[in-house]
């Protein structure tokens, strides 16, 4: 097949300058339909912040009659790489990959309603809370700032939007893009303020308290403060909006550069985990409530339901995996009584119970652990295990 262009990812890393360099060959043809042949062949490394946005785009001008033609990584494992996360699906327009079937990152998802937002959000706070063990805050911190920024893109950008989000243990930190290919910041802005000359001052001024192109449908606080958490927490933010990208580094410098025209709005956000954050003092006074808030937290304490949070209560992986989840919700909420309800569960095997229990107790003393946990609805088989596991970790001591 003869293509009107071949544009090729020379980059090894293909993150955001890649997908700056890649989009540079890119942009001369996107103004009349045509036939694209893009090589991804040559990358050892994909970022979200390189294919997120190239999958955006593909999928916007495929919409309008463009045709592409993805030639992928081919070695296997990365190959099989590019399914697990849901890129290749996205290309071909195919069924996306059950979030739940990773433990440090979702696959790519597609939203157009707060309904598959919110549900995609949700997924995501699942995966990232037994990925690792995270500092007061910094859940809550991802879940504002995924919200707030992905809510931009159903209510100002007036079209469909692509997130993804990553942990990464070894990096301490957690990574996640939102794409669009909207009316992007420059063009909503400007039918409230005019006078902005040029697309840098759009974003400069779209990171102010209070900014908004309609009061009536929101307060203009998400990119602000997105800003504020990136800054107390020293994390790197990037926002790209038609010719203007902004940088915010963690040393709170930043950095407004130009590049060809992006048809819409991709941010980036890296967020370390290695230090807690007031998210009151970042948001000027304002407490945001967290989903493990609402789905965990009641008049009593954080209430455990072991039965709705795994099916599966016989190995030590799954036990492992819960004991992260718990141990998070109680870093979110650190002077709340924990509950653990065993409500409709018959049967757990010793090593279920020693990884999920009997490290936490170890971990916080025995005294120290029953004054903050309590066990409720245990049956008989369940408790007379988990009391000779605990005996066996108190030998140890």
């Amino acid at each position: 097949m003869e293509y009107d262009l071949i544009a090729v990812a020379n980059d090894a890393t293909f993150e955001l300058r890649g997908f700056v360099n890649l989009y540079d060959q890119l942009s001369s043809h996107l103004d009349t339909a045509c036939s694209i042949c893009v090589d991804l062949q040559y990358p050892s490394f994909f970022g979200l912040a390189g294919v997120v946005p190239l999958i955006a785009l593909i999928s916007e001008y495929s919409a309008r009659g463009w045709v592409f033609d993805i030639a992928i990584p081919q070695e296997p494992l990365m190959a099989a790489y590019w399914r697990s996360t849901g890129w290749l699906q996205a290309i071909l327009e195919e069924e996306l990959p059950n979030a739940l079937m990773q433990k440090t990152y979702t696959p790519i998802v597609r939203f157009d309603n707060h309904h598959t937002l919110n549900a995609a959000i949700s997924d995501a706070l699942n995966v990232l809370s037994i990925s690792s063990e995270y500092p007061t805050g910094v859940l809550s911190a991802i879940e504002w700032t995924l919200n707030e920024i992905a809510d931009n893109v159903l209510v100002h950008s007036q079209t469909l939007g692509w997130m993804q989000v990553i942990a990464r243990p070894s990096r301490k930190s957690i990574d996640f893009v939102v794409a669009d290919c909207g009316i992007g910041i420059p063009t909503s802005l400007r039918t409230s303020y005019p006078q902005l000359a040029s697309d840098g001052d759009a974003l400069n001024l779209a990171i102010e308290r209070g900014v908004t192109r309609d009061k009536t449908v929101g307060q203009g606080n998400g990119l602000a403060g997105s800003v504020r958490i990136a800054e107390a927490m020293g994390g790197w933010l990037t926002i790209v909006s038609e010719s203007a990208m902004l940088r915010i580094f963690d040393n709170n410098k930043r950095k407004l550069l130009g590049l060809n025209r992006f048809p819409g709005t991709f941010v980036e956000f890296t967020i370390p985990t290695t230090a807690t954050v007031d998210l009151t003092d970042a948001l000027w006074g304002h407490t945001p409530s967290s989903t493990f808030e609402f789905s965990h937290v009641n008049r009593s304490g954080i209430l455990f339901m072991l039965a709705n949070e795994d099916s599966a209560f016989g190995n030590r992986a799954s036990g492992a995996d819960l004991a992260i989840r718990l141990r998070n919700i109680m870093n979110e909420n650190p002077n709340e009584l924990v509950i653990i309800d065993f409500a409709g569960i018959d049967l757990t095997s010793a090593s279920f119970l020693d990884e999920f229990l009997g490290k936490l107790m170890k971990r916080f003393g025995i005294a120290s652990f029953h004054r903050r946990v309590q066990l409720i609805n245990m049956a008989p088989f369940i408790e007379r295990t988990l009391d000779e596991v605990l005996a066996q970790r108190m030998r140890e001591e």
